[in-house]
């Protein structure tokens, strides 16, 4: 013989308030995992870089021909510098810079703290200058 719960008496009263609270539970669960996914997918970088670089570079000759324009010789330099970079380092530039996470968001997805991913952050900064000044 089935039970049927008309909400009448104390057991019933009890068993529909932990349904109620179970069912609100799962609920903000699932909210707050798919608010998650979406705010991490949000924040993921393409590390193809090469691939996005060439095609803008090929772009470029077409516009410009094999002589191409003086005012870009810097950004050339700039992304050869960018491409030298570990593929971590780029990350983290992208990240920082393009997607303006702070180093605590930083730090989360890297498995770092704030003050690793400000100390990865600014070592990146570095090898960009020093490369830039070597004239490589």
């Amino acid at each position: 013989m089935q039970f049927r719960n008309n909400g009448i008496g104390a057991d019933n009263i009890i068993r529909n308030h932990f349904t109620a609270y179970l069912k609100l539970r799962v609920e903000r669960r699932k909210r707050d995992f798919l608010r998650k996914r979406t705010r991490l997918t949000q924040h993921e970088v393409s590390v193809d870089y090469e691939n996005e670089f060439a095609d803008r570079a090929d772009s470029r000759d077409l516009l410009f021909g094999s002589g191409r324009d003086p005012m870009t010789w810097d950004n050339e330099k700039l992304v050869s510098a960018f491409l030298s970079l570990s593929e971590r380092d780029q990350m983290i530039m992208v990240a920082r810079v393009m997607d303006e996470m702070s180093f605590e968001e930083l730090g989360a997805a890297l498995g770092l703290s704030s003050k690793g991913a400000s100390t990865a952050y600014y070592r990146a900064i570095g090898k960009l200058r020093e490369y830039m000044t070597d004239g490589n």
